[in-house]
């Protein structure tokens, strides 16, 4: 199961990308390396955040999937699930502690991103947790 393709995905990547929450939840028992980076997709919990699928991203936060990991562009799951206005998924990877104020390769911070987008209400969710030091 720990078989990598020529861009550096796993069969776990392979079972978030095409929304296989049975695979995902096999693999996972079988001890799939939950925090394998691939050289595009980041991590598995990249992949289930990118195809939107909270589902699969609980399982696999729950085998441990590093919340803050960074995919080839800089990008943590937070920033991800931020940009793509998935309010859900943003508040499960904070419950498992993910950072809000990680920038990624291109200076953009999550709140950057809500602005951009015009999600006010992730605005107003995210400000409070950013403290000033």
């Amino acid at each position: 199961i720990e078989v990598l393709d020529n861009e550096g995905r796993s069969a776990l990547h392979w079972a978030c990308l095409h929304e296989a929450l049975d695979v995902v939840q096999v693999l996972l028992r079988y001890e799939a390396s939950v925090n394998c980076q691939s050289l595009m997709w980041g991590t598995p919990l990249h992949c289930a955040i990118l195809k939107k699928n909270r589902e699969i991203a609980m399982a696999l936060l729950q085998y441990g999937a590093a919340v803050n990991a960074r995919d080839y562009v800089g990008n943590t799951p937070f920033n991800m699930a931020v940009h793509s206005s998935r309010k859900d998924i943003a508040r499960l990877l904070l419950q498992y502690g993910a950072e809000v104020t990680i920038a990624n390769d291109l200076d953009e911070t999550p709140i950057a991103a809500a602005i951009e987008s015009g999600d006010f209400a992730a605005v107003q969710a995210i400000a409070p947790l950013i403290r000033a030091d």
